[in-house]
């Protein structure tokens, strides 16, 4: 059976999976022997990024979560510090949406030093907090976007405008009437006040952008349908006309990231696996050789500014037939750095390395370390109790100072780090 073939329907089928596994961790255990009942409260982590402020800054990091307690499901936004202890949390309207948040950017004007924006399949599909988790009542979208929110990137012209992409064809309704909003495409320009640049961006008709990356002058754009009939990434310049000359031919991409040079790794589907795209043509890069991923890629992340290095996350078991459950981190040419070791990796069971999990978020802690955070639906790594969330030194092992601890619904939701059934 091929897993994943479309993102969403593999999302669901694992959610389910890990759902009936953690219940049945829960009524055989309760407990993992240390008297604390981490069960109760399971997280599935969508998006991570670091917190900024206007003032020295800490060492606190967003979190966009789902928490399954045992009184329901509740979707947050949640600041920790570089401990995991809850420093203020934001509860994301939901409405008819499946409730989960994807992304996480924080702003990079003055005026809104501090902020986070906030992208996912929920009420409207964008919000932007406050850096105390309140929610920034200056950053005006009416009814929101019709549909979800996949990737937002902070426009690196000094403006403060954010780059949005995501499966939708509205923006900006009337939410009392339910008045449609301005027909749009699934990349958009935004305003920090939240307005549309519907005339400085106007991007050709494209679907379901699953991610954005950019560099000086261009917009790169990966996604799950295809414009024309190759392309499911595409490079725009600031006006949001497409290169033409830009013609990569590759299958379903769900995470994008630059390369010093300019270059994209994309990564998707099995079929996809993580290739490097030429800057000017979208061709393999003929030296970068990285398909032999079992399943698919849903993030990739530099490991540094100064190193083409990245980590690729997602819900593979196995990368040229060896083991790398949901992460592994790829030199520039797509060979495996061997110095990153993860041992079982990510798993929903502690006595099954078989029992993959689904890494969704990875983020540079960049506090003075080369530490990286790692989210998504997972129990254990490497055998260690892992709540959907870990912090990671650059050799793969696991930093067990870093302990999410944060209230949901009465519950308490922790990794309860180094501890194993």
């Amino acid at each position: 059976m091929r897993i994943f073939s479309n993102r969403w329907l593999g999302t669901v089928v694992l959610a389910g999976v890990y759902a009936l596994g953690l219940t049945g961790i829960i009524a055989s255990s309760g407990s993992d022997g240390d008297g604390n009942d981490d069960n109760a409260c399971t997280l599935q982590i969508g998006a991570i990024a670091r917190a900024t402020n206007e003032t020295p800054s800490t060492n606190d990091v967003w979190v966009g979560l789902l928490a399954n307690t045992s009184s329901g499901s509740y979707l947050r936004v949640v600041r920790v510090d570089d401990s995991g202890l809850e420093v203020n949390s934001y509860s994301v309207p939901r409405g008819t949406q499946n409730g989960l948040v994807k992304t996480l950017a924080v702003a990079t004007d003055t005026d809104n030093a501090g902020d986070v924006y906030v992208g996912g399949d929920f009420e409207g599909g964008i919000l932007r907090l406050n850096a105390d988790g309140t929610i920034d009542a200056d950053f005006v979208v009416g009814a929101g976007f019709d549909g979800s929110v996949n990737s937002i990137v902070a426009a690196d012209d000094g403006s403060g405008d954010i780059y949005v992409g995501g499966n939708f064809t509205q923006y900006d309704g009337d939410r009392v009437s339910g008045a449609p909003g301005k027909t749009v495409s699934g990349l958009v320009r935004l305003r920090s006040d939240g307005l549309l640049d519907d005339v400085g961006f106007t991007a050709a008709p494209v679907a379901d952008v699953e991610g954005i990356a950019l560099i000086p002058g261009y917009i790169y754009s990966g996604g799950t349908t295809r414009i024309g009939t190759t392309r499911t990434a595409a490079l725009w310049d600031t006006l949001g006309t497409l290169i033409t000359d830009f013609t990569p031919a590759v299958a379903e991409i769900y995470a994008v990231a630059r390369t010093m040079n300019g270059d994209l790794y994309a990564g998707g589907n099995s079929t996809t696996g993580v290739v490097r795209l030429d800057l000017l043509t979208g061709n393999n890069v003929g030296s970068f050789d990285s398909k032999n991923f079992d399943s698919s890629i849903q993030t990739i992340v530099r490991v540094s500014s100064s190193s083409d290095d990245i980590y690729v996350g997602g819900g593979f078991s196995t990368y040229d037939n060896l083991s790398a459950n949901s992460i592994i981190r790829l030199a520039g040419d797509g060979s495996r750095r061997d110095t990153f070791v993860i041992g079982d990796g990510f798993t929903d069971n502690a006595n099954n390395p078989a029992s993959t999990g689904l890494v969704e978020a990875i983020a540079r802690a960049e506090d003075g370390t080369t530490d990286i955070y790692v989210g998504g639906r997972f129990a254990y790594y490497d055998g260690n109790r892992s709540n959907g969330i870990a912090r990671l030194n650059a050799s793969g092992s696991l930093d067990q100072d870093f302990d999410i601890d944060i209230s949901v619904a009465g519950e308490q939701c922790f990794n309860d780090t180094g501890a194993a059934l």
